[in-house]
């Protein structure tokens, strides 16, 4: 899990930039106050990684039933030396033990080692020991055994988030193309190559998570974040991974905001949402501070769980509950217990407060998801995905400079915005004589929402240009634009041949 993997500056001695935990416990509380989700834009689908177990769905409603909400994605790890039959087991299990209108999405981090897809048959377990080769994988020497994976996922009736070799911008992952070329475009056309096959077997409940860790380690120009990206049409979801490991890799103590927008790692995080219009899936955890100048870790997650809300296009948070690598004797992420290293053999299937003694974690969490905002059914993909960037913190609106029209008719144009901080009123003023307006709706949903204007001409509408203005204010600003309205005797319009060419 190691993310945020290189030596940095110091934040400064004795800063806590959690704060004061009674203080972000109450600002949490407050803003559990009861409210009415409108827009399935203006949600964050509430996630975390549960080792798995046998009894994996009986362990699920566990752990829903002690943090008092039901996930929206559940995660867990795939290697690549996994049988396709095995990719099977853990969402059986899932579809026999959990009812039907609780069943999460299903994220699964595919990992590329274990099988040498030149010497193993796609259908036996790995026994050479060898890691998968990237290299393998784009130039399609892996295609069977990745086929027989989407069939099997294809065939089970749930939505999956599929993410291929995450972090795959540090060193410490063994599919770093440090290791191989020093090429980025080596994992870009091994990510490639799995999902053309997907799309060949005709598999319509995936979805591709494109996910790096928050900085780039080593920070050379030809490692950067961006140079990973596998292209818009490849991808569904931006994955960002960062951890407060704090005193484990003798690190400060970092908030949320620290890790994903801060000067230390380029802004990530704003920088994502400016660069690509695609929902964001976080994947965070932090360990317990131990230090003076430590926060404390209930304090830390009520706070994540807020800061959340400063980046519009953050729209899953999947906590990492385990160890460090699954390892007892490593950093400890949890904020429930229950499986991994606790599981009773006899009785799996259970979850239970931590730390002991105050169950602090626990509570903290609960508190943070409890919000209407974090929710248990995802909305469909089309609906969470921004139409269009956003750079800076003011809202990005797309209307157009001008409108053709003629009298007698009717023109349509049509006004969107994204990263909205509140619902914004629309408003036309000073439309031309025989000029009226009417929209689909008079108001923009926060974080984006668009709406259709008509502008309806009388039959003496005047002829030549007019400018009227549009408004749209959203309580912390206010955007004005002047649009002109071309007054035509007639518009033609070119309709152009449809021309269809079969092989």
């Amino acid at each position: 899990m190691l993310c945020l993997a290189s030596p940095l500056q110091a934040i400064g001695a004795g800063e806590n930039p959690v704060g004061n935990a009674g203080e972000v416990a109450a600002a949490a509380q407050q803003a559990n106050s009861p409210n009415v989700v409108v827009n399935p834009a203006d949600v964050i689908i509430h996630g975390a990684h549960l080792p798995p177990i046998n009894n994996y769905g009986q362990e699920l409603l566990a752990f829903n039933t002690l943090v008092g909400k039901d996930l929206g994605i559940l995660h867990w790890y795939m290697g690549w030396a996994f049988t396709p039959n095995a990719w099977q087991w853990l969402p059986n299990q899932l579809n026999a033990q959990v009812p039907e209108d609780r069943l999460p999405q299903m994220m699964i981090t595919w990992i590329p080692e274990g099988r040498n897809c030149r010497v193993t048959p796609p259908d036996q377990q790995d026994t050479t020991g060898q890691i998968t080769s990237l290299y393998d994988i784009a130039d399609g020497h892996c295609d069977s055994y990745v086929r027989l994976i989407a069939r099997k996922l294809k065939a089970l009736p749930f939505t999956f988030l599929l993410r291929f070799a995450h972090e795959m911008n540090i060193q410490d992952q063994s599919w770093w193309v440090g290791h191989y070329n020093s090429d980025p475009q080596l994992y870009i056309n091994a990510y490639r190559r799995l999902h053309d096959v997907f799309a060949s077997e005709g598999v319509t409940n995936v979805q591709w998570v494109w996910s790096p860790c928050v900085n780039s380690w080593p920070e050379d120009e030809w490692n950067s974040i961006d140079n990973y990206y596998p292209g818009d049409e490849y991808v569904d979801w931006i994955g960002l991974s960062a951890f407060n490991y704090a005193k484990w890799h003798s690190w400060p103590w970092w908030s949320l905001t620290d890790m994903f927008d801060s000067d230390m790692w380029h802004h990530a995080l704003p920088t994502m949402q400016c660069h690509h219009a695609k929902p964001i899936l976080l994947e965070i955890a932090s360990v317990e501070g131990t230090r003076p100048t430590d926060g404390t870790k209930a304090a830390w997650i009520l706070d994540a769980y807020q800061k959340v809300d400063l980046y519009p296009f953050v729209k899953a948070v999947v906590w990492y509950n385990d160890y460090d690598y699954g390892n007892p004797s490593a950093a400890d992420f949890r904020i429930a217990g229950g499986s991994s290293a606790e599981s009773d053999p006899f009785h799996e299937g259970y979850a239970f407060s931590l730390p002991s003694g105050t169950g602090s974690w626990t509570n903290a969490y609960r508190t943070a998801v409890a919000r209407d905002k974090y929710v248990s059914q995802a909305p469909l993909l089309e609906d969470i995905t921004p139409p269009a960037t956003l750079c800076g913190g003011e809202p990005t609106v797309e209307v157009p400079s001008a409108v053709l029209a003629a009298p007698g008719e009717t023109a349509t144009f049509r006004l969107s915005a994204v990263g909205l901080p509140t619902t914004a009123d629309v408003l036309l003023t000073a439309l031309p004589p025989g000029v009226t307006s009417q929209m689909s709706q008079e108001y923009l949903l926060a974080p984006w929402d668009a709406t259709q204007i008509q502008l309806q001409l009388s039959s003496d509408a005047p002829l030549g240009p007019h400018t009227f203005n549009l408004r749209l204010d959203y309580g912390s600003g206010v955007y004005e634009k002047l649009v002109t309205v071309a007054i035509v005797n007639e518009v033609h319009r070119v309709l152009l041949p449809f021309v269809s060419i079969t092989n």
